[in-house]
């Protein structure tokens, strides 16, 4: 964790704490945990950014090396995810990611809709991992409950994916 707060991190009593204490320690809060929703496979972590300027800065080898080191561990991919907001929204509305890929291979920023990012994360938990997830059924029942009050404006193809 950073010594000084960097925009508006997160401000708990622990990492207020954890910021007065020598320099001899140190830790990084692990952003994202991408999981499956049926049997809690990480399928991916990540680090998300708040793109301020425009900019996709990163952040540096050192800070980077624990995020690869999991990543590697657990034979799962690791990103760097930006995220643009409309500071003129109530809630200050995501407009746009950027998303890098950093391990296993490096690849360049690739710049996703809000509805390209859903359908990525549908896409890691439902195509690529589904088929093989422990718990098959309920991730079907998941699917097709949808709890949520967000449409799943997919769900019919995923259901057929699910169903072979």
């Amino acid at each position: 964790m950073p010594r000084n707060k960097i925009f508006d991190v997160q401000n708990s009593p622990f990492s207020s704490w954890h910021r007065s204490q020598h320099d001899g320690i140190s830790y990084c809060d692990l952003d994202v945990l991408g999981i499956c929703p049926a049997c809690a496979k990480i399928l991916f972590i990540a680090d998300t950014i708040y793109n301020i300027d425009g900019k996709y800065r990163g952040k540096s080898r050192w800070l980077r090396s624990p995020y690869q080191q999991i990543a590697s561990s657990l034979e799962v991919p690791y990103f760097e995810i930006f995220y643009t907001v409309d500071e003129n929204t109530e809630n200050r509305q995501v407009t746009e990611f950027a998303i890098r890929r950093l391990y296993p291979t490096p690849k360049d920023i690739q710049i996703l809709s809000t509805d390209q990012m859903l359908k990525y994360l549908e896409y890691k938990a439902i195509v690529e991992h589904g088929p093989d997830c422990a718990s098959i059924d309920y991730l079907k029942k998941r699917i097709n409950e949808n709890k949520s009050k967000h449409p799943f404006a997919r769900k019919y193809m995923y259901e057929q994916i699910l169903s072979q």
